[in-house]
């Protein structure tokens, strides 16, 4: 039989593994399980947006719904260029949060994805159905978090993968090696670095 104060020992362990479950889940210092819960999450997310856009539209705008897909994929590029640049490298209260990154590029340092999601549906797809409709936003939603689960994947993959063989990772990688190691105020862009050459960012000079 557990004695009482055996059994008060395994609540309290209990109670702070189960506290630092929930406080890693909003956290910026994230847990490992945290750490990867967007590549659980958006996909779920993702289908099922698209499912009930689809739904929606119906068959005779198939079309319609893969043109507000790729808007919305279009949209979070230069939204991920320009939060980049100004939120994450000029903000306060944001910016300390980046520089941890920077000074610790491997830790698991990251947006909590609760938070993602919350502010890609109240600043995208509820904007979206003001101007485009219900099942038309469930498409720009879509595509914006396709765009944020590729941000988050090709960030993981540039600064863990040692190789790759793929030619645009390669250059995103350095691109973003570059970034970290070179002048951090250049190539602000992940997932492509198109903004930054229109926006005159760009450099391909590690110094």
């Amino acid at each position: 039989m557990i004695d009482g104060t055996e059994s008060f020992v395994k609540f309290g362990q209990y109670s702070r593994s189960t506290y630092g479950f929930v406080v890693g889940l909003f956290s910026t210092r994230m847990t490992p399980f945290s750490f990867m819960l967007d590549f659980y999450l958006y996909p779920v997310f993702i289908s099922a947006s698209l499912g009930i856009g689809a739904w929606g539209l119906r068959r005779e705008a198939w079309w319609l719904g893969i043109a507000f897909l790729v808007l919305g994929y279009a949209i979070w590029t230069i939204v991920e260029y320009f939060m980049h640049r100004y939120a994450f490298h000029h903000m306060p209260g944001i910016k300390p949060l980046h520089m941890a990154h920077h000074a610790d590029a491997d830790g698991l340092i990251g947006t909590p994805t609760i938070l993602s999601m919350v502010l890609i549906f109240g600043l995208g797809y509820l904007p979206a159905t003001f101007f485009f409709g219900a099942y038309a936003a469930c498409f720009i939603f879509a595509g914006l978090m396709a765009g944020y689960l590729a941000f988050a994947a090709v960030h993981f993959i540039v600064h863990r993968a040692t190789h790759s063989r793929f030619k645009f990772i390669r250059k995103l990688k350095r691109g973003h090696a570059i970034h970290h190691y070179g002048n951090n105020e250049y190539n602000f862009g992940v997932t492509t670095l198109i903004w930054d050459r229109v926006f005159g960012t760009y450099s391909d000079k590690m110094r």
